[in-house]
């Protein structure tokens, strides 16, 4: 996310929804309500542009760690240990994820696609599933 959007995600609460609150209270009579996120975004952007360089560099540092845990986590959240557990979920996400990659290549190609996998399961029972 932007060092803007992180600064409204982390700091709205603290510094800029009372301020915008009351902005908003004054030009809601003339402000269609479609408006309103439109123009608390841009109230943010002028408050964004008013902090210390100093505190914007600190967020914005902070914003690259946190992107770059988050991309950490989520490059390593799918890694299989080749356990048994492991295996058992990998099935049970088959059952999530296999019909909609199948429906998403019939409709690529606008033909049929059918995914057939089979391997041990937990409860040792073959199953079929759509």
């Amino acid at each position: 996310m932007s060092d803007l959007q992180f600064y409204q995600k982390e700091y709205y609460d603290e510094k800029i929804k009372n301020k915008f609150n009351k902005h908003w209270d004054s030009i809601k009579d003339h402000t269609e309500e479609r408006f309103r996120i439109h123009e608390m975004n841009s109230f943010a952007s002028l408050k964004w542009e008013r902090e210390p360089q100093d505190f914007k560099e600190q967020l914005h540092e902070e914003n690259e760690t946190r992107y770059k845990m988050d991309m950490d986590a989520r490059k390593n959240r799918e890694q299989w240990a080749g356990d048994a557990q492991g295996y058992e979920k990998a099935w049970t996400k088959a059952n999530e994820i296999l019909p909609v990659l199948s429906e998403s290549v019939a409709r690529l190609f606008g033909a049929g696609c059918t995914i057939f996998l089979y391997g041990p399961c937990a409860d040792g029972k073959t199953n079929v599933s759509r």
